[in-house]
């Protein structure tokens, strides 16, 4: 036997360097470097055909009332029951005394212009284009009926409700319009002339007033058969006006302007802005 040949050949063989497994490990890390593209682009593109994301949609709901809404009419219900009428058919209604507020669908676009109530649920609202709204069920659903037209203009300023069903409501081309069966059917009261009706208050079972432009008031001692043209020492035009009695009648307008009468308009008192120190639009 040649065992110290065996031994020779065995110490003849080349040692394993720590280098050559470091090329190893280059070589492995350069081979994932240049794959791991590739494969990051296989995820992306796996997720794309099979992961099926789920949408999150939150729905947004707008506040009530914006910065854009202009509110012309408020009607008093019940308690903390209030609703309130704008523009582009804004409705609203509260039940907290105001703290919190619902919207409505009146159904129409026109701006409400005034909007009262008879009881909890018997309303009627009044504006631009002639529309009159009526709702029986404290709003839910508003419904719109006919009223009288003029064929130059037609906008209704204010309405004020009565007991037994009765409502009033004024506007351009002197209008003057009633209803007695809580605003379902509508009669004019007074011929069209080129006159603002800016408001109205029935006293009694046979007085109406109603305040005009240009410091005209009109009066109706029969329930609106009739009326009479009274003039004041007003120069501009009224907007609103009240009554503590059919002869105590208080008026209020442009510029600060107030009169009254005691005497069932016979004379008036006229108080001048610079007499009140008011100057606002009343």
């Amino acid at each position: 036997m040649n065992v110290a040949g065996n031994d020779l050949a065995e110490d003849n063989k080349p040692e394993s360097t720590g280098s050559e497994e470091q090329s190893a490990f280059t070589k492995f890390l350069l081979t994932l470097v240049s794959i791991l593209p590739w494969a990051i682009v296989g995820t992306l593109l796996w997720a794309g055909i099979f992961v099926k994301p789920t949408a999150v949609i939150e729905e947004v709901v707008s506040a009530p009332i914006n910065v854009r809404d202009n509110i012309f009419g408020v009607a008093h219900v019940d308690g903390d029951v209030y609703l309130a009428a704008g523009n582009y058919g804004k409705m609203l209604i509260t039940k907290d005394g105001g703290k919190t507020w619902e919207n409505q669908d009146s159904t129409v676009a026109e701006h409400l212009m005034d909007i009262s109530a008879w009881d909890e649920n018997r309303a009627v609202a009044v504006g631009n284009a002639g529309v009159t709204l009526m709702t029986e069920d404290g709003g839910k659903t508003w419904v719109s009926v006919d009223s009288p037209k003029s064929d130059v203009a037609n906008k209704l300023l204010k309405v004020h409700t009565y007991p037994g069903g009765e409502a009033l409501a004024v506007g351009e081309m002197g209008m003057i319009i009633r209803s007695t069966d809580y605003g379902k059917t509508w009669q004019q009261l007074r011929e069209e002339n080129d006159i603002f009706m800016n408001d109205v208050v029935k006293v009694d079972a046979n007085t109406i007033w109603v305040a005009a432009e240009y410091g005209q008031i009109f009066k109706s001692i029969d329930n609106g058969k009739t009326w009479e043209e009274l003039f004041t020492d007003s120069p501009n035009s009224f907007a609103a006006i009240d009554a503590k009695s059919p002869q105590e009648i208080s008026i209020v307008g442009l510029a600060g302007v107030v009169v009254g009468t005691t005497d069932g308009g016979e004379t008036w008192t006229y108080v001048s802005p610079q007499q009140s120190g008011m100057t606002e639009h009343m």
